[in-house]
């Protein structure tokens, strides 16, 4: 996986192709980028991200979701407040790669 992220991602959490669970490694990622970010003022913005499951884009639109949710709840649980929290679907980007199955975590604030 590609270690260089796009401008304004902090954290990108993988999954394997139609996984929604967290592992141990996303888990640990969730963990630091709540440290940093706990006592900072601002919003966080996860965006989910799917492979397209058999040409069905409503599928991979569901999956994102869920993926983004977990994060979300992870993050809560880490003490960072509902309120800075957004959560959203992108579904699928057609790329047809594994970079597809992930989350995106920004930051809005300082």
């Amino acid at each position: 996986m590609p270690d260089v992220l796009p401008r304004g991602t902090l954290a990108r959490i993988y999954f394997k192709p139609g996984e929604t669970r967290l592992d141990g490694a996303a888990r640990n990622r969730i963990l630091g980028f709540a440290e940093n970010f706990r006592q900072r003022v601002g919003n966080v913005d996860i965006k989910g991200y799917a492979s397209r499951a058999r040409g069905d884009d409503a599928a991979a639109r569901d999956i994102a979701m869920q993926r983004a949710l977990a994060v979300q709840e992870a993050l809560l649980a880490q003490g960072l407040g509902s309120g800075r929290i957004r959560a959203s679907a992108m579904g699928n980007t057609d790329r047809g790669d594994a970079v597809e199955d992930r989350v995106d975590i920004r930051f809005d604030g300082y």
